[in-house]
């Protein structure tokens, strides 16, 4: 059996049109939508009904059918495993764009109230143990190397003063990327360290091999030459090389903004690839996934942006509700990101979309961007700007900005 066949099976068999005909709604669509949902309609409702087959993919069927919907009011009927998401994001728009939720077992659907703003805030409070504070401090935290750091003296003093390297640290290693490309990583091992220096292959096999210091270990010239010069040409590749290494992709943009946050109307000091939560499956503690915020900073007015920036070639159709989990996760930790960044108490929260154009100059958006934005609740501050870029051997760059909408 495969996802496909299962789709075909619930959409196209009884399935789908029973739940259905439980809210009311037995005819089909006319129009043209996704084929991983089933579509029913009349004059006043817009009918999606999705089977469990589709996962994580069920949050699409709000975010299009915000669009797709024209004037009915919107009915969701979605497999009670995977709408915690859509429940979650759904308070935040218009109430003339809230959809009415069902949550179905694949044989009977049944009404669900969605949340209050201010319980979709409270909610993050059950995914951390302890307090918000110790959370975010305790993901936020970069790896130490502790006593070993002294066997990587060297290599750590050089690579942090080098200029086309960006310090990129998460909590299992220490690593420093080139326009958003990892290009360096020092892990701790239970003998050592572990040290990668080259392009980060994700695939098997194409990665380079980590050089390894025991515990008792230093880094030997020769050695931490023969590192330099995989990093300085990997750095080159990055730079000037050929696709896919060297392209303008959504790393590079991301590198873009960070080095330059005032691109983005964010002061100094800013915070980058925060850790947060995403909000998943079921809504148990454990359904909620990691996201990182490329930029969160306090702006020219004292208020506090949450960055998230796309290439304009991706199309995301859940860009807007990526921000918007970020924002509501914002709100639920907003005394220590106010404490952090220095920002007044009153300080509002906004939603900063930066769209990358491609290597055609062109911007491709998702064409369920704007019904989402548009019906955002008014209490929900965003906006949206694009970047068109010229790299020279990406030390120098020329940009321009445009409204989006």
């Amino acid at each position: 059996m495969t996802v496909q066949h299962d789709r075909e099976l619930f959409n196209l068999g009884e399935a789908a049109k029973g739940l259905a005909s439980q809210v009311g709604v037995t005819k089909p669509w006319s129009g043209k939508g996704s084929d991983r949902f089933a579509y029913f309609a009349d004059e006043r409702r817009f009918v999606i009904v999705v089977g469990p087959q589709e996962g994580s993919y069920v949050d699409l069927a709000f975010a299009q059918g915000l669009e797709q919907r024209g004037s009915r009011r919107l009915m969701l009927l979605l497999p009670k495993d995977h709408a915690f998401a859509t429940l979650q994001r759904a308070p935040w728009f218009k109430a003339e764009a809230r959809p009415e939720v069902y949550l179905h077992d694949g044989v009977t659907a049944r009404a669900c109230d969605l949340p209050t703003q201010d319980k979709t805030v409270k909610r993050l409070d059950a995914k951390h143990e302890g307090s918000p504070e110790v959370e975010l401090r305790k993901a936020a935290t970069p790896a130490h190397l502790g006593a070993r750091s002294g066997a990587v003296y060297d290599l750590v003093e050089w690579a942090t003063k080098e200029p086309l390297l960006d310090a990129s640290h998460r909590r299992g290693e220490r690593s420093w990327h080139c326009m958003g490309q990892k290009v360096l990583s020092i892990k701790g091992t239970t003998t050592g360290l572990a040290i990668t220096a080259g392009i980060h292959y994700s695939k098997p096999g194409e990665a380079p091999l980590p050089v390894t210091v025991s515990k008792d270990e230093r880094l030997g010239p020769a050695q931490l030459a023969a590192i330099k010069r995989r990093v300085e040409e990997a750095t080159r590749v990055r730079l000037t090389g050929s696709p896919p290494i060297h392209r303008p992709d959504e790393h590079w943009l991301q590198a873009v903004i960070r080095r330059n946050p005032g691109l983005a109307g964010v002061e100094q000091p800013a915070l980058r690839e925060l850790p947060a939560w995403r909000p998943g499956g079921d809504g148990s503690a454990r359904s909620w996934g990691r996201g990182y915020i490329d930029l969160l900073g306090v702006d020219g007015h004292g208020d506090i942006r949450v960055v998230e920036t796309k290439l304009a070639s991706n199309a995301d159709d859940l860009l807007v509700c990526q921000g918007l989990d970020y924002y509501i996760w914002a709100l639920a930790y907003r005394r220590i990101l106010t404490d952090r960044l220095g920002a007044p108490d009153q300080a509002a929260f906004e939603i900063h979309y930066v769209i990358g154009d491609t290597t055609d100059g062109r911007i491709h958006r998702s064409g369920y961007l704007s019904a989402q934005a548009r019906n955002l609740d008014p209490a929900v501050r965003w906006r949206f700007q694009t970047r068109s870029e010229e790299r020279r051997v990406g030390k120098e760059c020329r940009s321009r900005w445009s409204p989006y909408h």
